[in-house]
């Protein structure tokens, strides 16, 4: 995905732009990125809190999978306190997963999406002379 972008916002400039830009694409990227991680997480974690509050509402004393899952830790010698806690724990970690599940769902959709704009998107060729050119500012 990123070198069609580099070569869309670079295909028009001159040679004598090209350093400049370069560092202005790159400063964009991971400024770029640095939110996206923030959003993500936030996202994350919201999603692991509606995940928990879901996964919670069907954890009661009737449940016969939450009464297996609190015989079986009592069978190790755990005592009552530590039993719900490891059932809180086994929640936790599944409202995660369940959250991560969606991030992945929501970038893969994202990224195709992204496909969709890169492959639509028009991109000048440069003259044949202005190859030339750029090829001896390396």
């Amino acid at each position: 995905l990123f070198i069609p972008l580099i070569s869309m916002a670079m295909s028009e400039l001159r040679p004598d732009q090209l350093p400049a830009a370069a560092g202005l694409n790159n400063f964009v990227r991971l400024s770029a990125g640095a939110f996206g991680t923030s959003v993500t997480t936030t996202i994350w974690e919201d999603r692991a809190s509606m995940h928990h509050a879901r996964l919670a509402e069907s954890v009661h004393s009737g449940s016969a999978p939450l009464q297996e899952s609190l015989d079986t830790a009592a069978a190790l010698g755990l005592d009552a306190t530590q039993r719900l806690g490891l059932v809180e724990r086994m929640a936790d970690q599944q409202a995660f997963m369940l959250a991560a599940n969606d991030i992945y769902l929501g970038s893969a959709l994202l990224y195709l999406g992204l496909v969709g704009v890169v492959w639509l998107a028009r991109v000048r060729r440069p003259p044949a002379a202005a190859l030339g050119e750029a090829a001896g500012a390396h």
